[in-house]
């Protein structure tokens, strides 16, 4: 993916809408968006004209929760958010540019929009090893693989029960390019509710993914090497 702000590349777009047989179960795109890193989220999706749910109930925190709350959009293949979220121009900072952002996650599943969005708000707040509740914001890039990666099948097998495929876009080393993650389950999936513990092994699996997109953030910025930073 170069600097022309354009759209789905061709490499990703068979992943994201695949040619599927005629009988095949229908497939769909869903984005997590992060609203407190896109600043009018909710009045931008509701001007959208696509399917779209927040994941929080208004009264799970408070009634400003909307404004940094993850937000469950449907994209289509023709749909302006959809160019929007893979479009990139580093001669200018538009805020209808989302990959610099790194404000969300793709999702392709068999589900609807209310199916995926119950599924998902299991896994808005996880325990941690003492029973303590802690927000997980999934929305950021590389998250869900780090504690997916972290955790037994039996959590990756409920996880990806009503999730085909999660992407997500972290910061090449190239300038200007950008590398797209796609992660997937290989086992049997059955949606037995077992969902992960946020303990010490997965806290250190996701601080090793934040430092990794720190290190090439600053890789990037300053032409140096990556293996110098981690």
């Amino acid at each position: 993916m170069g600097s022309d702000p354009v759209w789905v590349p061709e490499e990703l777009e068979a992943r994201l809408f695949p040619d599927l047989p005629e009988d095949a179960p229908t497939q769909r795109l869903f984005a997590l968006l992060d609203a407190g890193k896109l600043p009018f989220l909710a009045e931008r999706l509701a001007q959208s004209g696509l399917r779209h749910q927040c994941l929080y109930e208004f009264d799970d925190f408070n009634d400003e929760a909307s404004d940094v709350a993850p937000w469950l959009v449907e994209l289509t293949p023709e749909s302006n958010l959809l160019r929007h979220f893979f479009a990139f121009d580093p001669e200018a900072e538009d805020p209808f540019h989302l990959l610099a952002l790194g404000a969300g996650i793709l999702l392709r599943t068999h589900s609807d929009i209310t199916q995926l969005r119950a599924h998902l708000r299991h896994y808005s707040v996880l325990p941690d090893e003492s029973g303590a509740r802690m927000v997980f914001r999934m929305a950021e890039p590389g998250a869900l693989d780090a504690v997916l990666s972290a955790s037994r099948a039996e959590e990756c097998a409920a996880f990806f029960a009503q999730v085909l495929e999660v992407t997500y876009l972290l910061a090449s080393l190239e300038d200007n390019k950008w590398d797209a993650i796609s992660v997937s389950y290989a086992g049997p999936v059955q949606d037995t509710r077992a969902r992960p513990v946020l303990d010490r092994v997965r806290r250190d699996s996701l601080r090793s993914m934040h430092n990794t997109i720190r290190a090439r953030t600053l890789a990037r910025a300053t032409g140096g090497d990556l293996g110098d930073r981690q």
